[in-house]
């Protein structure tokens, strides 16, 4: 898999992304496994960009805290993954080479021992692996550690709701025929030319219309 990537991720329980991981064959380290059983229930389908990243692109020349790699990544504009991103990535990521590893950008979840963790996604031999990594807040990373970060292609936007405006329903106005036919007249006798009775030239105008 060639980062950077969009994915739809989201929409599954905790137990059918266990059921994938193992139909396809993904290995899963044991304190992996407890961190699966408690992380927080996936969210509904998004599609996110993921992209993979190292604390030296972030501009580190040393190697940094995740607090402290987390604050520059979203200085550049990424977002962390949530826990359930590392499933669909492990699956998704078939072609992995041997020996490469890469961390999930996570927010630590406890694992077996208590000690904050994060998902670890790698292939050992020919076997793909969903691991885990310690996460203390005082370790530091190396500055060629792969991190995979998430941006979001197609946020929910929100969109305010008003109140249809109410209308106030107005009487029709109507006029009856002679009513229409004097003001008619009124109408002509002012803008015809001057001369006879003003009443029979309004008529008059009205009988040839």
């Amino acid at each position: 898999m060639t980062f950077p990537i969009p994915l739809i991720v989201g929409g599954h329980s905790i137990k059918e992304l266990q059921k994938m991981l193992e139909e396809q064959g993904i290995h899963v380290s044991e304190n992996a496994k407890f961190m699966l059983e408690n992380m927080p229930e996936p969210k509904g389908k998004e599609t996110v960009k993921f992209v993979k990243i190292t604390p030296r692109e972030l501009g580190f020349s040393s190697p940094a805290t995740l607090s402290e790699i987390y604050a520059k990544a979203r200085e550049r504009g990424f977002d962390l993954c949530h826990a359930s991103d590392a499933v669909y990535l492990r699956l998704a990521d078939k072609d992995q080479l041997p020996g490469g590893w890469h961390f999930i950008g996570m927010q630590p979840i406890a694992g077996s021992d208590g000690s904050p963790d994060v998902f670890d996604c790698g292939r050992g031999g020919d076997d793909a692996w969903l691991d885990s990594r310690w996460a203390n807040s005082d370790g530091r990373w190396g500055l060629d550690d792969g991190i995979v970060l998430r941006r979001v292609l197609f946020p929910k936007i929100h969109r305010p709701s008003f109140p249809k405006p109410h209308l106030k329903s107005e009487p029709m106005i109507t006029f009856s025929s002679d009513t229409l036919k004097e003001a008619l007249i009124e109408l002509c006798n002012t803008l015809c030319p001057k001369g006879g009775t003003p009443l029979k030239r309004g008529e008059a105008i009205l009988e040839t219309a």
